[in-house]
């Protein structure tokens, strides 16, 4: 566009810009945007259901984009790589910014999910009547939570984050705790089209857990994980998780409520701040 309206000097010549580039620039920017959007909105299916944060955004946008356009002739995923990295934003746990390292990895273990898939009930029609829809949805969660407790060993469930402890006990570190039952949030199927009419057909399965230290059971601690499944390919392509009872994350969080509390007008008064009770709830006195 510059070489256009400079005559390929670069220099902009005295007086407005003609009235025709002046469209074809809105034109190409407007494109630009509905692109970018459409690309920030379909990220939100390859995001963890816990603990998200801006780095786990950025790696959910480069693997939506790459998984329908591979060929990245325009340096989209580049210009977001570099953009969050302008502010200081950067993934976690990649050995480089490169696209390819910053795309979600696929599960460490083998999963054999075809039988799964073959008992679900998948509609395509988003005129579909909404009660049958959340049936659906539901008997997918229950077919789909059976699997997990039922056709995993404990090394593949681990291996997506989860503990499967009869007795719920879970000890992280010197710290005893119990983890709650695995439960199967969201089992939603979803197509995509990319710029050149190609369709992609996906299962999106969101998974949670959570785990709570004996001494304090009104802590809890939330474990999650989100698996792309290809339908076609009848394979879970991308495991995008946040190990339940993870040393690590607990300790950010606890060092979070910290900081909270540190900052809080109510920690002058009171010591416990688990109920997460702060002086704007109190003004409308939700205590």
């Amino acid at each position: 566009m510059i070489r256009l309206a400079t005559g390929g000097t670069g220099v902009l010549p005295p007086g407005d810009i003609p009235y025709t580039l002046v469209n074809r620039l809105a034109n190409e920017a407007s494109k630009t945007a509905s692109h970018f959007l459409n690309i920030c909105i379909r990220a939100l299916d390859y995001c963890p259901p816990v603990d998200m944060n801006f780095g786990d955004y950025v790696r959910a946008l480069i693997t939506a984009d790459y998984d329908l356009v591979p060929d990245d002739d325009l340096g989209y995923r580049v210009a977001f790589v570099q953009a969050f990295r302008n502010r200081g934003i950067y993934p976690k746990l990649v050995r480089n910014l490169s696209t390819e390292s910053v795309r979600w990895e696929g599960p460490e273990l083998e999963l054999r999910i075809h039988k799964c898939l073959e008992q679900m009930t998948l509609t395509w029609d988003r005129h579909a009547n909404r009660q049958r829809a959340y049936e659906s949805s539901r008997h997918n969660a229950v077919v789909f939570h059976d699997w997990i407790m039922e056709s995993l060993s404990d090394d593949q469930a681990q291996s997506l984050g989860f503990y499967r402890s009869e007795e719920g006990k879970v000890r992280i570190g010197k710290r005893a705790g119990k983890v709650s039952p695995v439960e199967v949030h969201s089992v939603r199927p979803v197509r995509r089209v990319g710029p050149d009419g190609q369709q992609q057909m996906d299962l999106v399965v969101e998974i949670t857990q959570t785990w709570r230290p004996s001494n304090k059971m009104s802590e809890k601690y939330r474990g999650g994980c989100t698996l792309i499944i290809d339908l076609e390919q009848r394979e879970v392509r991308y495991c995008i998780r946040k190990r339940v009872a993870h040393a690590d994350r607990i300790s950010q969080q606890q060092d979070f409520r910290l900081a909270l509390a540190d900052s809080s007008i109510r920690s002058n008064y009171w010591d416990d701040t688990s109920a997460g009770y702060e002086p704007f709830a109190m003004l409308h006195r939700m205590i």
